[in-house]
């Protein structure tokens, strides 16, 4: 039996990663979403498959820790089971040189980027511990947090503390006796709502707007469909280094 923990999964990304992978045998999906996904409800159900929902605002830190018995409790305590925690969930705002910036948007914004994917990776490893269960947490991440850019402190910020925590997560991991796995993909530049937000910025506030309404309108935005079915491949797999931060845009 696989489980999957989903976060964000109102479109984009996430509902990828809960269409696909509840579409394979003895699966069960946990979507974790402030708006739900009727219609990738229904669809999962429709087929056979085995979803929950959860409604749960994640900018809310103290709506996150109420909440996650309850996402949790569909897990089973068993040594021929996988578990998979997907910290997909994210924002892109506010975008806007700082001192511009809002101050609730900064404490928001960090909420669901950082401090919401911290919450549930904690909560997780705490409600698992000594489980025999093979357990994996994946954060999705961005190029951004490897690379600066002008009116995306925010966004940058939050990921680069993404794929550190994840990097201390595993080196905290090697001495359990039955670690979980860590791994941090940035799965390039997709083309979902998020992106459209992006392109709708004021240049002046966002003076890299240009270069994503280029992607665009030259055809390069990947598919999160696509994306999304590599990385769960990698995840199937099992082949990566826990710890790792790798990008999709890089793997063969």
């Amino acid at each position: 039996m696989r489980f999957f923990i989903i976060t964000g999964v109102s479109s984009g990304l996430g509902e990828a990663f809960a269409d696909l992978s509840s579409r394979e045998a003895d699966t069960t999906v946990i979507g974790v979403s402030r708006r739900g996904n009727r219609a990738l409800e229904e669809r999962v159900l429709d087929r056979g498959g085995r979803y929950f929902d959860h409604r749960i605002d994640l900018s809310r830190s103290s709506e996150v820790a109420a909440a996650a018995s309850e996402v949790f409790a569909h897990l089973n305590n068993d040594e021929d089971s996988e578990i998979v925690l997907i910290n997909n969930a994210a924002v892109e705002g506010p975008l806007a040189p700082v001192g511009q910036l809002d101050d609730r948007g900064i404490i928001g914004h960090v909420a669901v980027n950082l401090t919401a994917c911290m919450l549930l990776s904690s909560m997780f490893i705490r409600f698992t511990q000594d489980w025999g269960a093979q357990r994996t947490i994946v954060n999705i991440t961005s190029g951004a947090a490897q690379h600066p850019y002008d009116g995306m402190s925010a966004y940058c910020a939050s990921k680069a503390g993404l794929d550190m925590f994840g990097r201390c997560l595993a080196l905290e991991q090697e001495k359990a006796k039955n670690p979980v796995r860590i791994l941090a993909i940035a799965p390039g530049v997709l083309d979902t709502p998020m992106q459209n937000r992006i392109r709708q910025v004021d240049e002046a506030l966002f003076p890299a707007k240009a270069r994503f309404v280029t992607l665009k309108e030259e055809g390069k935005l990947s598919s999160p469909t696509e994306a999304a079915r590599r990385i769960l491949s990698l995840v199937y797999s099992g082949s990566f280094e826990s710890g790792a931060v790798l990008d999709l845009r890089t793997l063969t």
